[in-house]
């Protein structure tokens, strides 16, 4: 700002001796298209780098943990990193974006994020490269804009919160957006794909961000609804079908989720092998919070996996705001209640959280 302003006084101290002069007006002219160069020049979106780093204490008696040292187990009371998160995203020209990031935390780089989006006409936008499908609104959201530690386990399976390579569609009027996306799916680079196509509409103020909770989401009331369905051609009576709808308004806030799933549903839970999948299933989950102040809000979730067990999930968590979600603390407590032989698992948790 400081270069500005001196520049702004030269430039008012020539224009005055310029007057002077049978060429003042040239010298003037001179000097502006100068300025307004210089303005462009420092206006440039260049690559910004950023990401943020994440981690957490847990403790649970129910929850086993080998030591390999003294081959035995103890109860689960230690510390974890979840993301050590870096990207790097900037303005290429030409309606032309870019976004590259990479996740250390597992003591290497693991490419997450690497596509170019591109504008088409007035209200359609391009994407292709590695990235997520836009299936859910949970799976969407950056791990450091949560309400709680963890995703929903909808948001959290793997079928559509990890990245994978293919091209997408934005579409966008008024309130409506429609997204449409075909990526590699569950045989990489073979012949059949993964298709998932989005609709969704801001039924009352400008429609949710890229965020949970109902912090920074302002007085208004704000409504949006979606529904999405997902095909993976490479497994037969994959189709899948979700419905969301989430909600601010002043201090709270509510989001729930619905997911139904084929008899051969793609909602790979664990992310590992042997693979747990929800098949002919409906689970669903409902999140709400509450901003008490500008640096405390509570929130309380309760999830169904409507398995044959009967399986529930209850997380009771708040988020203490040092610097919004850029600087946060989040501690809660989870209920994992089920008929199966494994027994109820209680863990809590306590987490920083801290963008660049």
């Amino acid at each position: 700002m400081n270069k500005l302003v001196y520049s702004a006084i030269a430039l008012t101290a020539v224009s005055a001796s310029a007057f002077a002069t049978d060429n003042g007006w040239v010298s003037l002219d001179q000097e502006i298209n100068n300025l307004n160069a210089s303005l462009s020049a420092q206006n440039a979106s260049g690559p910004k780098v950023g990401g943020y780093v994440r981690s957490r204490w847990e403790s649970s008696s129910d929850v086993q943990v080998a030591d390999d040292f003294n081959a035995e187990n103890h109860d689960l009371s230690g510390f974890s990193i979840d993301n050590v998160r870096l990207e790097v995203s900037g303005d290429a020209g030409s309606d032309y974006a870019y976004k590259v990031s990479f996740d250390l935390a597992g003591g290497s780089a693991s490419l997450k994020d690497a596509y170019v989006k591109f504008k088409i006409g007035d209200s359609v936008m391009g994407k292709m490269g590695q990235f997520k499908a836009n299936f859910l609104h949970s799976s969407t959201v950056g791990d450091d804009k949560l309400v709680l530690l963890d995703r929903t386990i909808l948001g959290a399976i793997p079928t559509w919160n990890s990245r994978d390579a293919g091209v997408e569609l934005a579409f966008s009027y008024d309130t409506i957006n429609l997204t449409v996306s075909g990526q590699n799916g569950t045989d990489a680079a073979g012949k059949e794909y993964e298709l998932v196509a989005k609709v969704s509409a801001n039924l009352m103020g400008g429609g949710i961000g890229k965020v949970e909770g109902a912090y920074g989401a302002g007085d208004a009331t704000a409504l949006t609804a979606g529904i999405s369905y997902l095909n993976d051609s490479n497994v037969d009576k994959s189709s899948t079908i979700g419905v969301e709808a989430l909600m601010t308004s002043g201090p709270f806030s509510l989001a729930g989720e619905v997911v139904i799933f084929d008899k051969n549903g793609v909602g790979d839970v664990t992310g590992g092998t042997p693979a747990t999948y929800f098949a002919d299933a409906t689970p669903w989950d409902i999140t709400g919070s509450y901003l008490f102040s500008d640096m405390w809000e509570g929130a309380v979730r309760f999830e169904d996996l409507d398995d044959v067990d009967n399986s529930t999930l209850m997380t009771v968590g708040v988020n203490y705001f040092v610097s919004g979600h850029d600087i946060k603390w989040t501690a809660q407590y989870q209920k994992f209640t089920t008929d199966n032989a494994s027994g109820d698992v209680s863990i809590v948790g306590l987490g920083l959280s801290l963008t660049l």
